[in-house]
């Protein structure tokens, strides 16, 4: 807003104050943050943010050794920073110390945000390729009520591993019992149904999900790139992320998105998602749409 307003030295003020790395990255991509970012502002910067938020979460997990919330975030930006052995490590201890603890007094005051930990634990095996028991652990996190009911995140981020390791069927009956979502969790469990109708050859699964991702786009504009991706709809799918980078309001998130970032270790399926998403983003018209508004650089960061 300052930049619309001319207020550049204002800009400057605020954009110093910028510390979490992906937000930094945004600023990086979208050309109209140029006029703060061309006196030297480089990935290099990025880097040591990153470097700097793993060093912040850390000091505030260690002031607060009852928050597993604060634990939380210090594992995600460790996790995006590809550090998973210590994230196993980090994320084993706590396990251990609520294992220990059971029938005693919890070990942390926000003993139900263990899921997330145990997400992140999972998070962690995928990146060091061990998927089957990423599987496992994701399985007993989703067994863990969510807000005191049944838990909706960890079920969708099962069934959605479940799909990456080509296994549709278990996929969907991990998430045939839900509680209410959100339009964005809609979106989530629509986009399983139409990859998993996809893979089952089931026409009307696959088509009726996708009719909802169509019509709720706005919730989640990834989630139906994503399933035109996989129907082939290379057009459209096209035709969305420009459409996306032509817009303001979602400008610099689409920037951050379509950076190019670090890639682990994945099953076949996932690796057939990564090139059908390059082969869109490589197109001439995508590419044309980009360089009119930013720019696509390369991270040793997790997407």
């Amino acid at each position: 807003l300052r930049i619309e307003r001319g207020q550049i030295d204002r800009a400057r003020e605020v954009a110093a104050r910028v510390s979490e790395p992906y937000a930094l990255i945004g600023m990086r991509a979208d050309n109209r943050f140029a006029s703060l970012t061309a006196n030297g502002f480089s990935p290099a910067d990025v880097k040591k943010a990153a470097i700097r938020m793993i060093d912040e979460t850390r000091a505030a997990a260690l002031a607060s050794p009852r928050s597993l919330k604060a634990l939380q975030s210090f594992t995600f930006y460790m996790l995006k920073s590809r550090q998973y052995r210590k994230v196993l490590a980090m994320t084993d201890a706590v396990l251990a110390r609520v294992a220990a603890a059971s029938g005693g007094e919890a070990p942390y005051d926000d003993i139900s945000e263990l899921i997330w930990i145990m997400n992140h634990r999972a998070e962690a095996l995928q990146g060091l390729n061990r998927w089957n028991e990423a599987v496992d652990q994701m399985t007993r996190a989703a067994r863990r009520p969510e807000k005191g009911d049944v838990n909706v995140s960890q079920k969708i981020n099962l069934a959605s591993l479940l799909l990456k390791m080509g296994r549709p069927k278990e996929a969907l009956a991990t998430i045939s019992e839900l509680g209410i979502l959100t339009p964005y969790g809609r979106m989530q469990v629509e986009s399983i149904h139409h990859e998993a109708g996809l893979y089952l050859k089931d026409s009307k699964m696959a088509n009726e999900a996708m009719r909802y991702l169509r019509e709720h786009t706005d919730d989640a504009p990834g989630a139906y790139e994503g399933a035109l991706e996989r129907s082939g709809d290379l057009d459209a799918a096209a035709a969305r992320l420009i459409a996306r980078l032509s817009d303001p309001e979602s400008r610099t998130e689409t920037l951050v998105e379509l950076q190019e970032y670090k890639e682990t270790p994945a099953p076949p399926a996932v690796i057939k998602e990564r090139r059908r998403s390059r082969s869109v983003r490589a197109r001439a018209d995508v590419r044309a749409a980009v360089a009119k508004v930013g720019r696509i650089e390369h991270y040793d960061l997790e997407p």
